[in-house]
């Protein structure tokens, strides 16, 4: 499967992902494909989107998950070979973004995710493996009519 770079630019975050199934169009016309995360690009930005001066807590989408998550490019070679897995992304870029960051309560944030304490407020579709497999059943025929 070829790998993408997906997140979501307003919250700051790339992910190297596994592209699994490309979706269909939604009513929008804009589809977001179903990835498997494989490791933190960028880690999110810890503020609120629309006022950048409240502190907000962003986790990651964990390493391993099955979603829906927009695409912004292919991956380069570089991007896929940088970290050996979710975990080591992880705790690198937390220790940059620590290193980088003045905001007490931004970094008490970074420092609760260094130790594997994250928010439940973030919510990503997960997907089981029967759906998947459909999907994937789905798009192999598309591609192959």
């Amino acid at each position: 499967m070829p790998l993408i770079v997906c997140g979501r630019p307003d919250l700051g975050e790339e992910y190297l992902s596994e592209l699994l199934d490309v979706g269909q169009h939604g009513h929008d016309g804009v589809v977001n494909p179903i990835v498997r995360v494989l490791a933190i690009l960028r880690y999110p930005r810890q503020r609120a989107i629309y006022w950048p001066d409240v502190v907000n807590e962003v986790p990651p989408v964990r390493g391993g998950c099955i979603c829906r998550l927009p695409r912004i490019r292919e991956a380069t070679e570089a991007e896929a070979g940088r970290y050996a897995s979710w975990e080591e992304s992880a705790e690198i870029l937390q220790g940059e973004y620590l290193a980088a960051c003045p905001d007490p309560a931004e970094r008490e944030i970074i420092q609760r995710h260094m130790a594997g304490e994250y928010a439940p407020r973030r919510t990503v579709r997960t997907y089981k493996q029967y759906e998947l497999a459909a999907a994937q059943a789905a798009w192999e025929k598309v591609r192959h009519d």
